[in-house]
C-alpha cells in the first residue's frame, strides 16, 4: 500500500511546474505516513497533491485568454481532517463505504476552512486558507481513485458544495436531508455527512473503458522531446514538433492552450499521426496518457473553481 501512495506521488511531481515540484517533494517527505492509511482514503500526499496541482493550473501564466488566480494554502489542521476521516473509517473488517468517506473529507475541508484549526491550545481562524476550491477538487480525486466519475454537471457539485458551506443542506435538498437524518448510522453519525453521502450517489457513475486521462502540453512535450529523434518546443503559443528518422523528417504545429491545459484524445491522435507515429510504436501510449487526472478534472470543473471564492 505505501509503494502505490508512493508512486501516485511521485507521477503528480512529475507533472507540475519546477518549483513547485521542489514544495510538493518537501511536504511530501516531511508530512507523509503513508502506511497507516488504507488507500484509496486520504493522506497527506493526495491533499498536497490536489493543492499544487490546483495552484499549478489555476496560476498559469501561459493559458490563453484568461487570468491567472494565485492560491493560498495553509497546512495547519490538515492532520485534523486525515485523522477525522480515517480514525472512522480505517476497520479492515468492514471497508468504508465510498461516498461516506468522500463526504467525510468534503465536509472536514469546509468546516476547516470556515472555523480555523486547532493547534491544541487555543482556536484559531485561518482566513488565507484555500477551502472551498481546494474541497471540491480533493472530492473529485478521492472520487476518481474510487473508481467513479461526474455524472452531472459541474454546476451540481458546485450547488452541494455551497449548500455545505452556507449550511443550508436542508432547505437545497429537502429530500435527501430527511433521509440523511432518519437513517442513523453507528459510524457516520453527522446527518450532514449522511445527506452529502447520499447525494453523491446520485451525482456520480463508475468509470468504463471510455475513461481516458488527458495528458497536459506540459507533459506532452516532455515525453516527446524524451523520445528518440523528436524535438518539441511551445512558442508564442504555438507547439513544434520536430521528428527526424532515416528515412524522412517530419514536421507539425499546432495551437496551445497552456502548459497544463489537456490534449483530448482524438486532437491528440491527429498530431502524433502528422508526425508517423502510431500504436505500433512503442513510444506512442506514453504520449497519448497523462500520469494524474487531476489536471483533467480541475479542467472540466475550471469555471466552477474560479467561480467560487476562498
Amino acid at each position: 500500500m505505501e509503494n502505490l501512495r508512493l508512486d501516485e506521488a511521485i507521477k503528480v511531481a512529475k507533472c507540475l511546474r519546477d518549483d513547485f515540484r521542489e514544495d510538493f517533494e518537501w511536504h511530501r517527505l516531511r508530512d507523509s505516513s503513508f502506511a497507516e492509511v488504507h488507500s484509496p482514503l486520504f493522506d497527506q500526499p493526495e491533499l498536497f497533491s490536489a493543492y499544487y496541482v490546483l495552484k499549478d493550473y489555476l496560476g498559469d501564466k501561459t493559458a490563453k485568454d484568461v487570468e491567472p488566480i494565485d492560491i493560498t494554502f495553509d497546512n495547519w489542521g490538515l492532520y485534523g481532517i486525515i485523522e477525522n476521516q480515517n480514525t472512522l473509517l480505517t476497520d479492515d473488517s468492514n471497508p468504508p463505504e465510498p461516498m461516506d468517506a468522500c463526504a467525510i473529507l468534503l465536509c472536514s475541508l469546509i468546516k476547516l476552512r470556515k472555523r480555523g484549526y486547532n493547534d491544541g491550545d487555543d482556536y484559531r481562524p485561518r482566513p488565507s486558507y484555500s477551502g472551498m476550491r481546494l474541497a471540491l477538487v480533493s472530492l473529485l480525486y478521492q472520487l476518481d481513485r474510487y473508481g467513479f466519475c461526474p455524472s452531472v454537471a459541474p454546476e451540481e457539485f458546485e450547488a452541494l458544495t455551497l449548500a455545505v458551506s452556507d449550511g443550508n443542506l436542508p432547505e437545497r435538498y429537502p429530500e435527501e436531508w430527511k433521509e440523511g437524518e432518519a437513517n442513523e448510522d453507528p459510524v457516520v453519525t453527522d446527518p450532514v455527512v449522511r445527506t452529502v453521502s447520499l447525494l453523491l450517489r446520485k451525482m456520480v457513475k463508475k468509470k468504463d473503458d471510455t475513461y481516458h486521462v488527458n495528458i497536459t502540453e506540459r507533459e506532452f512535450r516532455l515525453a516527446l522531446n524524451r523520445t528518440p529523434g523528436c524535438i518539441c518546443t511551445s512558442y508564442n503559443g504555438e507547439i513544434s514538433i520536430i521528428r527526424r528518422t532515416p528515412r524522412s523528417d517530419w514536421r507539425y504545429s499546432f495551437p496551445g492552450h497552456g502548459d497544463t491545459r489537456t490534449i483530448k484524445l482524438e486532437p491528440l491522435r491527429e498530431v502524433l499521426s502528422g508526425i508517423w507515429l502510431d500504436e505500433r510504436d512503442p513510444e506512442y501510449f506514453p504520449l497519448i496518457t497523462g500520469a494524474t487526472p487531476l489536471y483533467m478534472l480541475i479542467e472540466q470543473f475550471e469555471e466552477v473553481l474560479r467561480r467560487i471564492e476562498d
